[in-house]
């Protein structure tokens, strides 16, 4: 197949394809971005509207000291971790409302307008009240705890080899399960979603949401027995889910077929860094030539073939591709951040670059709203946040 013909096989096949994320299987509000790697879902979705240009910078809030991580945002306010602070900005303004001094974390997470951090051994809960932020609760884990997926009050983590399920408020878990359980739990309808592992062999477990009962697990050869920053990481769409393990990441065929669940076929993909996940598909930066690539179970036969090639847009692809999309289908457009600092707007039928920094850009940017984008500038030390220019 010639390559623009191949360009429009995957332009027809993308086109159907409809975003994934919540609990419930839907869309997370675009004014939500509760956890570093996106919504409540975890897939790096928002169903925000597509920004049709880049456009103007509506404020700029400079940090004093290192912006540890992606903002979260919840109804208006941003959340950002600068040095051992959180702090507390509006997003029409970007003028601080709230700030507090809570030492030193490892992550956080937003749920009903709280936010959750792990801190050492403890999950802590801080809540804004007027220009600070007050404990309202706290329960001690084990060290290396994950960060909470949170729905509903509810939280869940791996600690002490097993998947807890919390309740803000409470000393003693609503039930654990598992062992060997590690790495962030993800959320997908009714199920919770972690990973186990024994020795060298890996398995993914769904288990009902209410009271921990296995519903399905899948087994496999996963190799290294401790990996890299992301090792445990677990995200869901409606046909798969995506795990990584060490240096390695898998699909997981995930499949409702008379009122059962079946996880199978665990399928190694070349991936370098958390990808994007849709209703049918997964969008990530990998393979032997450092392409944006789609990765997708057919039935028959698996799908993975280069989007863009590093040959093809050599300035696009420097360094990993961290793709979010801000739209319902993603034929539309995708924003991506790259480790050569660079944020750019892509359209996969058009396939211009269109550039709104240059410099210091990191972590993903983050959707605030339908119509605002939030980027970290590291090298500035400073979140910016901008807007389109709505073509009429």
């Amino acid at each position: 197949m010639r390559p623009k013909m191949r360009i429009l096989s995957l332009l027809g096949l993308l086109s159907a394809i409809v975003l994934a994320g919540g609990a419930d299987g839907g869309n997370a509000p675009a004014q939500r971005w509760t956890h570093d790697r996106g919504p409540a879902g975890q897939t790096c979705v928002s169903q925000a509207e597509p920004m049709e240009t880049l456009g103007n910078v509506l404020w700029t809030y400079r940090a004093q000291g290192t912006i540890a991580a992606a903002p979260l945002t919840w109804d208006g306010v941003a959340y950002l971790r600068e040095g051992q602070r959180l702090i507390a900005l509006d997003l029409e303004t970007g003028k601080r409302r709230a700030s507090q001094d809570i030492g030193n974390v490892t992550s956080a997470a937003l749920g009903d307008g709280a936010v959750f951090v792990r801190q050492g051994a403890n999950l802590i809960q801080w809540r804004r009240h007027k220009k600070t932020f007050r404990k309202r609760w706290s329960v001690a884990l084990t060290d290396g705890a994950s960060a909470p997926c949170i729905y509903a009050g509810e939280l869940y983590v791996t600690s002490g080899g097993k998947l807890v399920r919390l309740r803000a408020g409470q000393k003693k878990p609503a039930w654990e399960q598992g062992t060997g359980a590690f790495g962030s739990p993800a959320l997908h309808g009714e199920e919770v979603y972690s990973l186990e592992r024994s020795g060298t062999k890996v398995a993914l477990v769904a288990r009902a949401r209410l009271d921990g009962s296995e519903v399905a697990r899948i087994e496999w050869e996963g190799g290294a027995t401790t990996g890299g920053t992301g090792d445990g990481s677990v995200a869901v769409n409606r046909d798969q889910a995506a795990v990584n393990v060490g240096d390695k990441w898998f699909l997981i065929h995930r499949k409702h077929a008379g009122g059962k669940l079946t996880l199978k076929d665990p399928w190694p993909v070349p991936l370098k860094d958390e990808p994007l996940l849709y209703t049918s598909a997964v969008i990530g930066y990998g393979g032997k030539k450092n392409s944006l690539m789609l990765f997708r179970y057919t039935g028959k036969k698996n799908l993975s073939r280069p989007l863009v090639t590093p040959a093809a847009r050599p300035d696009l692809l420097k360094g990993a591709a961290l793709p979010i999309s801000m739209q319902n289908v993603m034929c539309t457009g995708l924003w991506m951040a790259n480790l050569n600092a660079n944020l750019i707007r892509w359209h996969l039928h058009e396939r211009p670059e269109r550039k709104l920094m240059t410099n210091g850009v990191a972590f993903r940017p983050v959707p605030a709203t339908d119509e605002r984008l939030l980027l970290v500038d590291q090298d500035k030390k400073q979140l910016v946040c901008v807007a389109p220019e709505v073509i009429g």
